[in-house]
């Protein structure tokens, strides 16, 4: 059976909102990085106030440790046909964080501006990484209070 990991990004929408408890980057140890699989996926997730959300299963089974790199993307390109996801992270890494035992994830302190996430998991049990460009923008009128949900294939 193909297991494929789901990563659901929950977006607050205004400035004022509360974090939800417990919101905080995990820190990734330095020995551990993303599997990158061999499935190339890439997704486009809109303009947004916050970067929180959870990483889980189809099944809805919760992913713990899953990894969510956070890269400046220099191109400033909104179009996946003009960006080079590997020129993009092979320039310094802004924040890396990993989610809590319950899938969650919060990163903040990141000033506006457009980004590269690289989200999945240590392990190598043939799920493959994807990316996934984000516009950060906490008091854009246009900025989305959505959440999004990328689903993995199997690697193949």
């Amino acid at each position: 059976m193909t297991k494929l990991l789901t990563i659901m990004l929950v977006f607050s929408f205004g400035t004022g909102m509360a974090q939800r408890p417990g919101c905080r980057c995990r820190k990734v140890p330095n020995d551990m990085g993303i599997n990158e699989g061999n499935v190339d996926a890439l997704m486009t997730g809109g303009k947004i106030k916050k970067l929180r959300g959870k990483v889980l299963y189809p099944n809805g089974e919760i992913v713990k440790n899953a990894i969510i790199e956070v890269y400046d993307n220099f191109t400033k390109s909104d179009d996946w046909e003009k960006i080079n996801k590997y020129e993009i992270t092979s320039r310094p890494l802004r924040i890396a964080c990993m989610t809590d035992d319950d899938g969650n994830f919060c990163i903040s302190g990141i000033p506006p501006g457009k980004y590269l996430l690289k989200v999945g998991i240590h392990e190598n049990i043939g799920i493959s990484a994807i990316y996934v460009l984000v516009s950060l923008d906490p008091k854009g009128r246009r900025s989305s209070n959505k959440e999004l949900e990328i689903s993995l294939p199997q690697s193949i």
